[in-house]
């Protein structure tokens, strides 16, 4: 003789009760989802403050509380945290590549804090990536905010924490400003702060006599290989500028960048786009001495690497115009150590800082 068990604790209405609950929460983790769609991109835009900018990409800052309270409430499920973010919106040159980025800024993440090493850079968490069909009106409000506007009329956005402080090169741009002789006007760094930066960094190219790219050249790769030769000229005048005027970087940031980037070579990957506006840093590192933290940022040409041994090749991308991460390392060590060098004598391996965001 058998029973069919069905009171409130058998296993067949335990087994629906279990369904039921995972239909729940489908329909709400949708409907989370249906609200960050409808509302992100909107209040991005009227919220949004738009903190650096570069050829790919803007970087806005959101402060949480300014969002809707649905807003808020629909991110806090999907994880992330009330407090100031960060978002990076991106032109869509390829489906998917944005979604790549924040795989692999999630997962340089957790390999460095894994790691374990004493200084290292940190990664800003990612929180949500999302690839978008921009209105009209959107296209039109975003325009305003960048250079550009997306080719395919799509952006994806890379929701993240907030960083304080600068990249690299705007420390370096603002230093040189206010250590050099033929800008006067500028040798407070209060002043400095209050002037919009693509303006102070047209002066300084200007009195440092930055080279400029030929533009009647026929050919993309022409002008890319012309692009990239005077882009390594100008980072050298730059360099020799600030070195011959006593100015050099806390060391403390080299260290912890040099950690990172060993613990993502221990774990078999390379970031293979290591330059001075991939790292941010919170604290002044020309002023500070202590208590500076560097940031590593821009996942998007991170890969693994095949194998047991990491050669310099690994680090480039398929045209080998991407820098080579040790090289990045090797011209960051000469800069920052304060010996009696004149000038740096070597500057190759290196994207312009200017590249992108």
């Amino acid at each position: 003789m058998s029973f069919n068990q069905t009171g409130p604790g058998s296993p067949d209405k335990n087994i629906a009760n279990n369904a039921n609950k995972k239909e729940k929460e489908e329909k709400q983790a949708e409907k989370v989802r249906e609200t960050i769609d409808g509302l992100l991109v909107d209040e991005i835009i009227e919220n949004g403050r738009k903190d650096n900018e570069g050829n790919n990409g803007i970087i806005l800052k959101i402060q949480f509380g300014d969002l809707s309270s649905e807003l808020q409430e629909a991110l806090k499920q999907e994880g992330v945290q009330p407090d100031d973010r960060a978002v990076k919106m991106l032109k869509v040159y390829k489906q998917g590549m944005g979604k790549q980025e924040f795989q692999m800024q999630e997962k340089a993440r957790g390999i460095i804090n894994e790691a374990d090493k004493s200084p290292t850079a940190k990664v800003p968490k990612p929180d949500l990536h999302k690839d978008v069909e921009l209105t009209e009106k959107e296209r039109e409000l975003l325009a305003e905010m960048a250079d550009w506007t997306s080719p395919e009329d799509r952006a994806e956005f890379l929701m993240m924490d907030y960083v304080e402080g600068d990249d690299l090169y705007t420390y370096m741009i603002k230093e040189t400003a206010k250590r050099h002789p033929d800008l006067p006007n500028l040798s407070d760094m209060e002043e400095i702060n209050k002037r919009r930066f693509k303006e102070l960094e047209k002066d300084v190219q200007q009195v440092l006599n930055f080279k400029i790219p030929n533009g009647d050249l026929r050919g993309e790769d022409e002008k890319r290989h012309q692009q990239e030769r005077v882009f390594k000229d100008n980072e050298k005048v730059l360099y020799n500028t600030l070195k011959k005027k006593g100015a050099h970087v806390n060391r403390e940031i080299l260290d912890q960048v040099k950690n990172a980037i060993d613990a993502l070579h221990e774990a078999g990957y390379a970031h293979r786009d290591l330059h001075e506006r991939n790292i941010m840093i919170d604290g002044n590192p020309f002023e500070s001495e202590n208590g500076l933290q560097a940031f590593m940022i821009d996942f998007d040409q991170m890969q693994a690497i095949e194998g047991d041994r990491v050669t310099p090749g690994d680090y480039e991308d398929e045209k080998g115009r991407r820098p080579q991460d040790q090289a990045a390392i090797g011209r960051f060590e000469k800069y920052f150590g304060e010996d009696d060098d004149d000038e740096i004598v070597k500057t190759s391996g290196m994207a312009h800082p200017l590249s992108d965001v």
